[in-house]
C-alpha cells in the first residue's frame, strides 16, 4: 500500500481569505434577515462561531438545548455557510505551487484531505480550483458539528505526515504517531507567538516543504 500524505484545507491549500469572506457573507445574510445591523460586526470577533447558536434561535425559534432541535439548527447554518464558501471560490483561491506540489507526489504516495469543509460541498470547491486529485476526502457530515479530532481518531489508515497551518489538532496527531508539518506561507510575522503546539517541522515555502517530506518519504519507502 502507498505511503499517505495528508493536508488541511483552508490556509494550506485553500486562501484563508475565502473562509474569511464566507463568515461575513453569512453574518450579513443573517443581519438583513433579522434587520439588526449589530449582527454583522460578529463576524470580526475571535469567538464568532458561540453566536451562531444565539443567531439561529432568534430567526428559527429554535431552540438549541433541544437535542433534536440543535441538529436542524446546525443543518440550516451550515447550509447557508456552504452557499457562502463556494460563492467566495473563484480560480485564484489556492496556492498553485503547493496544489502541484501535492500533485507530483500521487504517482508514488495516497493524498488525504482532511478537513471540516461540509462533505456536500467540498468536491465542488476543489472542482473550481482545479484540485481534484486526493485519494480519499475526510469530513465530516453536514448536520455534525465540526469536529476534525474525531476524524483523526476514525482513520484507519495512518498518514505519514499531517500538512496543516493550523497547530490545533498536532497534539492528536502526536499521540497517533503523526508527523506534523505547520505551513507558514500564510502566517503573520508574529505567528511564533501564536503556537501552543509545536509540529515536529515548518516550512515557510513550498521548496521548503519538499526539503521535508521527500527525504522522509524516500527513508520510510527503503
Amino acid at each position: 500500500m502507498k505511503p499517505i500524505i495528508a493536508t488541511d484545507l483552508a490556509g494550506s491549500l485553500l486562501k484563508n481569505e475565502v473562509v474569511k469572506k464566507a463568515h461575513e457573507q453569512w453574518f450579513e445574510i443573517m443581519d438583513f434577515l433579522l434587520n439588526d445591523n449589530t449582527v454583522r460586526e460578529l463576524a470580526g470577533k475571535p469567538d464568532f462561531f458561540k453566536y451562531v447558536d444565539v443567531i439561529m434561535e432568534r430567526f428559527t425559534g429554535l431552540k438549541a438545548a433541544n437535542s433534536e432541535e440543535k441538529k436542524l439548527i446546525n443543518l440550516f447554518a451550515r447550509n447557508l455557510f456552504q452557499m457562502c464558501y463556494l460563492s467566495a471560490v473563484d480560480q485564484n483561491s489556492y496556492h498553485k505551487d503547493y496544489a502541484d506540489f501535492l500533485k507530483s507526489l500521487k504517482t508514488k504516495y495516497q493524498l488525504f484531505l482532511i478537513t471540516t469543509t461540509p462533505e456536500n460541498i467540498i468536491e465542488a470547491v476543489l472542482n473550481k480550483i482545479g484540485c481534484s486529485f486526493f485519494d480519499k476526502i475526510v469530513t465530516n457530515k453536514i448536520y455534525e458539528e465540526p469536529d476534525k479530532e474525531m476524524l483523526f481518531r476514525n482513520l484507519k489508515e495512518k498518514p505519514l505526515f499531517y500538512i496543516s497551518e493550523s497547530d490545533q489538532h498536532f497534539k492528536t496527531c502526536k499521540k497517533l504517531e503523526i508527523k506534523t508539518i505547520m505551513v507558514t506561507w500564510e502566517k503573520k510575522q508574529d505567528w511564533e507567538n501564536e503556537v501552543k503546539e509545536k509540529p515536529d517541522y515548518r516550512a515557510n515555502t513550498v521548496d521548503e516543504l519538499k526539503k521535508i517530506i521527500i527525504p522522509a518519504i524516500h527513508s520510510a519507502a527503503s
